[in-house]
């Protein structure tokens, strides 16, 4: 079954090509909206289960409209957009919701769907407010190091490093925050 997308921009050039690459690509674009507004009405109407949303949008401000699609629809997975780079925008993406960040020119429906995927890890604290992981019913308590590298991993995004050190990192959290049951 194919992905459903709501593709919010405010320009009718990008949202007219974006749509027919990700259709190319396989993803099911049930939707297009220009404004804050009207992705909320699409979403609540046509329940996709990503939303592509520009960081800049027009004369909104794009992050909070993915805000708004997240406490409106908690289980659709909102991934933010921008012809800015991640470098560029990361204090301002990590205060949203969002399930992720996708350059425009790395736009695509593999990258979409691993953003998906991840959005399905749910990544939290525990009480000594050490980050953890939690796959089903297990949770690691994860130096944030290791998180990062996991979480890069999982979308794909592996910086250049040895196996060495990413074996340094994880032997370090199996010894220091062991796998707990809870």
């Amino acid at each position: 079954m194919a992905l459903r997308c709501l593709i919010v921009d405010d320009s009718e050039a990008f949202l007219a090509s974006a749509s027919r690459l990700l259709s190319a690509q396989g993803l099911e674009i049930v939707g297009r909206a220009s404004s804050g507004a009207e992705a909320v009405r699409l979403v609540q109407e046509l329940k996709p289960d990503v939303v592509l949303v520009d960081v800049q949008l027009g004369d909104e401000d794009g992050l909070e409209v993915a805000r708004g699609l997240a406490a409106t629809a908690p289980s659709t997975r909102v991934i933010l957009i921008s012809s800015h780079s991640k470098e560029e925008l990361a204090e301002l993406i990590a205060e949203t919701p969002a399930a992720g960040f996708l350059p425009k020119s790395a736009l695509g429906a593999d990258a979409i769907a691993r953003a998906a995927r991840l959005a399905r890890l749910e990544v939290g604290h525990d009480r000594e407010h050490a980050p953890m992981i939690v796959v089903g019913r297990r949770k690691a308590k994860l130096h944030e190091d290791a998180a990062h590298v996991l979480l890069d991993r999982a979308l794909g995004d592996v910086q250049p490093m040895g196996d060495a050190v990413v074996g340094a990192a994880f032997r370090h959290e199996r010894e220091h925050f062991p796998l707990s049951g809870r």
